[in-house]
């Protein structure tokens, strides 16, 4: 009889066994996928992140024209709202990261008819550059029109500012070489121009041989 209940106990087992190996690897098998899901659409909203990041970031270029040959260096000062620790610029062919303070304020160095971009600056941000270079007795310095070292304005999709220096001595030798432009179109020095000269002169100079011997003639008589 004893007997009987330990076949009876080992067929039972013999049964569970298996079914239980196959709900624990089922179980298993479905925890896999929903974590390979999970994982995907956790990919899925960090790219949907980035790409969101990306819409909100623009560039600021900042260019310093200067009407002349002379090879100067210009200071700047620039603040821009939410901005915090080294962003990327770029002058010419050199790159390099640009650090902000816990405010917001850089300064950065450009010479004569360099411009500098920065980027990946958050859009909406309100933003201020003042240049901190004067040379007042030979540049006029103008942005947008206005006679200011400072502009002001709100980050868009499109930034471009341009620092113009200006000499007035230029300007002054311009206009001269202008008028004297005019001068030679209205008064153009021609062959015949010279050549009515040079008979005007001949002319002169025969009536002053006459008139000193008639004076001498007249003293004779």
């Amino acid at each position: 009889m004893k007997r009987a209940h330990v076949y009876i106990a080992a067929l039972l087992l013999s049964l569970v066994l298996p079914i239980s190996d196959y709900v624990i690897q089922k179980d298993l098998e479905n925890n896999t996928v929903d974590e390979r899901k999970l994982s995907s659409d956790n990919i899925t909203t960090s790219l949907d992140n980035i790409k969101a990041a990306d819409v909100s970031l623009t560039n600021l270029t900042i260019e310093n024209f200067q009407n002349d040959d002379n090879e100067l260096t210009y200071s700047y000062d620039i603040t821009v709202s939410d901005v915090v620790g080294a962003y990327k610029y770029k002058v010419g062919d050199k790159e390099g990261y640009l650090v902000f303070t816990a405010i917001g304020e850089s300064t950065f160095n450009i010479k004569s008819n360099e411009k500098i971009t920065i980027y990946d600056l958050p859009v909406s941000s309100t933003y201020k550059i003042e240049q901190l270079t004067t040379s007042e007795n030979l540049y006029t310095l103008t942005v947008n029109d206005n006679k200011t070292n400072t502009y002001s304005n709100i980050l868009s999709t499109n930034n471009n500012i341009t620092f113009n220096n200006e000499t007035v001595i230029k300007e002054t030798e311009s206009l001269d070489n202008e008028v004297k432009e005019e001068t030679k179109k209205e008064n153009p020095i021609t062959i015949d121009n010279i050549f009515i000269v040079m008979i005007s002169l001949v002319i002169v100079s025969i009536i002053t041989i006459l008139a000193k011997k008639l004076i001498k003639v007249k003293r004779f008589e």
